[in-house]
């Protein structure tokens, strides 16, 4: 894994499974819950008190009553009405993840925007789905938010279950165990090597971050970019940009509709970029799209909860998982462009030259601006919405 930051550990083949959001993801979700013997550690950024939270809040007490020690931890600010709803139990643990400054009218600090869930330290998740209904059932006329995650067993899961303590006790000295395992060692065909990812710029931790950057400035041949909140900065831009030079195919999926309207506008702004340098845009129709994937020359694999953006940058606690296996990726792709088909539509370069007159460009400058200056100095007006 050339320049990939981060923790280096092995896992079965078997033990790695792609997941979807709605009831694909959900259902191994609450099977995993209630197979949990000893602990269980979930942290989320937004766990609404909806249907399915309140579901998910149902499975973890049923486990708590079995006697697992279950941790909650909840971003302070995305979750906020949830501390009302956590049912009283000496195994039910809660915690806010809580910001720096708080008051009614704003909050300035670090987010938490992982999500994970691990299982007896032997089992889990991690991806871009929050919980609630947005990304479990959808409504009637749109099917869940489109959103991704892995499982991983084992060494994996022993080191999410550290990491996950480490939040939950604010203890953020580095683990350092034998479990790092030397790539040389990792041969057998039936162990896919991979690494756990972080970035906390707090904690001088940004390796996200230079791992995307290292997987693109290496590229060969192509890059599949999935991204709801697709706000690059001037480095990640350059690289991307160097990429097509190179002859790279460079394929970024977008949402047609997004949940924060602004941020929709600011990323079309970039549509102008991405076109002049032969990026194909592809827009996803059918419900919102949350996802947040890279794959580079059909075998490395980036999936979590970083967004390309100054927020996932500076000021979120964030978590991916990079995988290296050719064959995997290559599953994961065929499900995606099957996911894809016929729900999409790609962006004529010419036709959007047509239809995107100058007043629409100088306001989606103007909301480019906006945007950028707000996720920069991380300020959080809670009459508005969070980036999820």
């Amino acid at each position: 894994m050339k320049g990939i930051s981060g923790t280096l550990v092995s896992v079965p083949r078997k033990g790695l499974q792609f997941l979807f959001s709605g009831n694909e993801y959900f259902d191994r979700l609450i099977q995993l819950i209630g197979n949990s013997k000893s602990t269980i550690h979930l942290q989320t950024y937004i766990f609404d008190t909806d249907a399915t939270g309140k579901l998910i809040l149902d499975h973890l007490f049923l486990a708590a009553n079995r006697g697992v020690k279950v941790y909650l931890v909840v971003d302070a600010y995305a979750s906020s009405k949830l501390a009302k709803e956590i049912p009283n139990h000496p195994n039910l643990l809660f915690r806010s993840f809580s910001p720096v400054i708080t008051s009614k009218r704003i909050q300035i600090g670090r987010r938490l925007h992982h999500k994970i869930f691990v299982s007896d330290a032997s089992y889990a998740l991690v991806g871009g789905l929050n919980i609630a209904d947005k990304y479990h059932y959808g409504n009637l006329e749109n099917p869940p938010w489109l959103d991704f995650a892995i499982e991983v067993v084992k060494t994996p899961a022993l080191r999410l279950h550290e990491y996950c303590a480490q939040i939950w006790e604010k203890d953020f000295r580095i683990i350092l165990t034998s479990e790092y395992i030397n790539q040389n060692r990792i041969r057998n065909t039936n162990l896919i090597s991979l690494k756990i990812n972080r970035n906390d710029w707090f904690r001088n931790k940004i390796e996200i971050y230079k791992s995307y950057r290292n997987a693109i400035k290496y590229a060969k041949s192509d890059i599949l970019i999935i991204n709801s909140y697709f706000l690059p900065g001037l480095r990640m831009r350059r690289l991307i940009h160097q990429a097509s030079l190179r002859g790279v195919k460079v394929r970024v999926v977008l949402a047609k509709y997004s949940d924060i309207k602004l941020v929709q506008y600011a990323i079309r702004y970039l549509y102008n970029w991405m076109l002049r340098n032969r990026i194909e845009i592809v827009l996803w129709k059918p419900s919102v799209m949350h996802g947040k994937l890279m794959i580079v020359d059909h075998k490395l694999l980036m999936i979590g909860s970083y967004n390309f953006n100054a927020l996932s940058d500076y000021a979120s606690l964030e978590l991916n998982i990079t995988v290296e296996d050719q064959q995997f990726s290559k599953d994961v792709i065929q499900k995606i462009n099957a996911k894809l088909a016929g729900n999409t539509e790609t962006i004529s370069p010419l036709e959007f030259q047509k239809k995107y007159l100058l007043i629409l460009q100088v306001f989606d400058w103007f909301n480019y601006q906006i945007i950028r200056m707000m996720l920069r100095i991380t300020f959080w007006f809670t009459p508005g919405k969070p980036i999820r």
